[in-house]
């Protein structure tokens, strides 16, 4: 007896549910969980996500949102809630991680402008 591609393997009576698109789309799109992840809680193969995405256009562009309100949700959560010991410590650490990075974005800014103003210099001896 042949069996219909879309029948599961394990069970030749009853087709195989089809994948949710739509969540998988919006998974994708998120950019949080890998292509092999999702394939394997949806019961395809990371090549049918990649193929559908790639014919649809997806664009894994939600990933920068997602972390934004991420940060947003955990700023609510170090202010909202009562000043306990490890939630100052976890302050300390967002606010000394916070300007780590501010020092190093000025620094390459000053990097960045100190570079243009040797170039145009330059540009201007020849």
């Amino acid at each position: 007896m042949k069996r219909s591609q879309n029948w599961d393997s394990h069970d030749q009576t009853h087709p195989k549910a089809a994948p949710d698109w739509e969540s998988i789309e919006l998974e994708y799109r998120a950019g949080v969980k890998t292509l092999r992840q999702m394939a394997a809680e949806h019961g395809i193969t990371h090549g049918a996500i990649n193929k559908r995405s790639k014919a649809n256009s997806w664009e894994r562009d939600l990933s920068e949102k997602i972390h934004q309100k991420a940060d947003v949700l955990v700023s609510r959560a170090a202010v909202s809630t009562v000043s306990t010991e490890p939630k100052v410590a976890e302050k300390q650490i967002i606010e000394a991680g916070a300007q780590a990075l501010v020092t190093v974005r000025l620094s390459h800014r000053r990097d960045i402008h100190r570079r243009r103003t040797i170039l145009m210099r330059l540009m201007d001896e020849m």
